[in-house]
């Protein structure tokens, strides 16, 4: 016969399997693994690296970064390669430019890595062979090994006879975006060839440039900068209108189509004003991200010097809503203390940022003393991979026992569920580190509910047929 206690347990039983099924949510905890510091010696060369910048990892254990030694009084730079628990050198000033005879003068100028599953892509130049200097977009295969070119100043631009990228003392190739074999980049030449380019398969496409009409406008673009390109080729651009320069913003061009995202027209969500400007901007899957900041606000005077009041932060667009992520006004993530609010410069909090996979990294000033009038500078980076947003890392924090001064991320510092971030130390010591997600399963107050809920029905029922 059944009793009562055992309708018990088994009430219990079905309300536990009930809660075990039920929905939990990720806290995280971060591994920090150091590739490489600048105790290092650089093969060949017998001598320490310098330091490090722009590191950028694919999304499978590999790293890339700048690294820079200094060899009889000057300095080299030089692309660096981590991987299957090795190094490589992809291009340093010994290394023949593809397409010529002679080597790099300078590597990674004005722009970032841009890193992608096999594919790693870096802007080079050489000072001393063309009229100019040759500069150009090359690109590095981890698989074959081999360095090629994707686009140099020797190179028509589509569409412009005549004239070729780069082509000025002043042209420079900036920004290589990376994405499913797709790549983009802009020509700073200031000239018509100034703009935004894709390369897509192996044909290079004008994406936008002075002889293309900006939405919204009765002209055309004036400056267009490739800012990201999404794994089916669509190009993320920031554009400007010719003088006087008032309206700005960002645009999406597939094939024929260019499309306004948001301007300075556009109202800052959960506020009244419009955007003055957008910084740091990525896409990946249909989802746009950017920095974006407002109006300069109120302008105060503090001990002789002028102090200015912006608001910035990270907004998204996606099928056609624009939403804020984090500005300015919200409480640190992990930290006391603010974002910073007021500045002696006409510069956002939101400093760069970095988004894939519905995941986001970035790089804001802060203020952890509460005198919104002492400008330490700090930079901290936080992030939402592997739940909610929190801190990264920050000045003061340790490391490996070393107490972390300063931390740098750039634009593809995050592909995966990998982050890339160089770190120096209070010890005069800089290092590169891979930080991934370590994420423990958390029940969500809904599951107690559930349990509760659960426990509370089982009990009912038994009640009604005990005999």
């Amino acid at each position: 016969m059944r009793t009562f206690g055992n309708m018990i347990k088994c009430a219990f039983c079905f309300a536990l399997l009930a809660f075990l099924c039920c929905q939990y949510a990720a806290a995280s905890s971060f591994q920090f693994t150091k590739i490489i510091d600048t105790s290092a010696i650089f093969p060949g060369q017998g001598v320490n690296f310098d330091n490090f910048s722009w590191a950028a990892p694919n999304g499978a254990g590999s790293v890339a970064f700048m690294g820079r030694i200094l060899i009889e009084h000057s300095y080299w730079d030089l692309v660096y390669l981590y991987t299957d628990g090795g190094f490589r050198v992809v291009a340093d000033e010994s290394t023949i430019m593809p397409g010529s005879s002679v080597p790099f003068t300078q590597v990674l100028f004005n722009g970032a890595l841009a890193f992608d599953g096999d594919k790693l892509a870096f802007g080079g130049w050489n000072n001393f062979i063309d009229v100019n200097g040759r500069r150009g977009i090359y690109e590095y295969s981890l698989s074959s090994e081999t360095l090629s070119k994707v686009v140099d100043s020797t190179d028509m631009i589509p569409g412009i006879p005549g004239q070729n990228f780069f082509s000025i003392q002043a042209g420079q190739p900036e920004g290589p975006r990376l994405s499913n074999g797709h790549l983009a980049f802009s020509d700073r030449s200031w000239d018509y060839g100034n703009g935004a380019y894709a390369v897509v398969g192996e044909e290079i496409q004008v994406s936008a440039n002075r002889s293309t009409p900006m939405p919204g406008t009765s002209g055309n673009f004036h400056t267009a900068v490739a800012m990201g390109i999404d794994r089916d080729g669509t190009v993320l651009l920031w554009g400007i209108d010719p003088l006087p320069h008032t309206d700005r913003g960002l645009f999406t061009q597939n094939g024929d189509t260019i499309s306004r995202i948001v301007g300075t027209d556009t109202i800052i969500p959960g506020g009244s004003e419009t955007f003055e400007g957008m910084g740091s901007s990525h896409i990946d899957e249909g989802i746009i991200s950017f920095i974006g900041y407002g109006q300069i606000g109120q302008t105060i005077e503090h001990e002789g010097y002028l102090f200015y009041d912006i608001h910035s932060g990270i907004y998204t667009f996606s099928e056609g809503t624009l939403e804020k992520l984090i500005d300015v006004n919200d409480p640190l993530p992990g930290l006391s203390g603010e974002f910073m609010k007021i500045t002696a410069f006409d510069a956002p909090a939101f400093h760069e940022m970095s988004f894939h996979n519905g995941n986001i990294v970035f790089e804001a000033f802060i203020d952890r003393d509460g005198d919104p009038y002492n400008e330490s500078f700090e930079a901290a980076i936080f992030t939402n991979l592997g739940g909610s947003m929190t801190k990264l890392l920050a000045p003061g924090d340790m490391i490996d026992g070393k107490t972390v001064r300063d931390i740098g991320m750039g634009g593809d510092a995050l592909r995966g569920d990998e982050i890339a971030l160089t770190v120096s130390f209070t010890d005069g010591m800089s290092a590169v580190y891979l930080v991934t997600a370590e994420t423990a399963p958390v029940p969500e107050p809904g599951s107690f509910i559930l349990l509760g809920i659960g426990l509370l029905g089982m009990l009912a029922w038994a009640r009604m047929h005990r005999i």
